[in-house]
């Protein structure tokens, strides 16, 4: 869970903009199984949408391809919008149905090795493809409760000094 909130933080960064914006500009992806990388970022970051099974048939059409990389060039144009999402992504309030989806993507044959996804002049494919492979894990994990070093409702537990304290640092006042 922590990996993933650590993960979900670094692509929010600001540096990471100009990365979204230039993987947008790529005339084709940097593997082409990429694109079923950006469909389960899809699903990951509009949690209230329900999304069908993935669709492995088109792979081999080339006209299908070339549309669906366009989708996603789209979404990786607005890069502060999609990165906003994916750092208020929370992998526990996604839907059942979402999550078996998800999972669909992450366990197919097609889904690509991870290694495939490594790029010298971009290191975001590598990332979003262990930002979504994790979020698979996280919500497959029972979600922590108060007190488990989980953030809760804008509250973190501050491990060794015994008392929680809001995320801006102010003393949580005593009722």
């Amino acid at each position: 869970l922590l990996r993933f909130r650590s993960l979900s933080r670094r692509l929010g960064r600001d540096e990471m903009t100009a990365r979204f914006r230039s993987l947008a500009q790529e005339p084709v992806p940097p593997d082409p199984r990429f694109v079923k990388v950006m469909e389960a970022v899809t699903v990951l970051v509009h949690p209230h949408q329900v999304f069908e099974d993935p669709d492995y048939s088109e792979d081999h059409d080339p006209r299908a391809q070339s549309a669906a990389w366009r989708a996603c060039r789209l979404i990786l144009s607005h890069a502060r919008l999609l990165q906003k999402k994916i750092k208020n992504t929370d992998a526990h309030r996604m839907s059942d149905h979402n999550f078996r989806v998800l999972e669909q993507y992450v366990r197919s044959r097609r889904w690509p090795e991870r290694n495939r996804m490594k790029n010298e002049d971009n290191a975001l494919p590598l990332m979003l493809y262990d930002w979504v492979v994790l979020a698979a894990q996280v919500r497959g994990e029972p979600e922590p409760r108060r007190g488990e070093g989980a953030q809760v409702h804008g509250v973190e537990d501050r491990r060794g000094r015994g008392e929680l304290r809001r995320n801006r640092g102010e003393p949580r006042r005593s009722e």
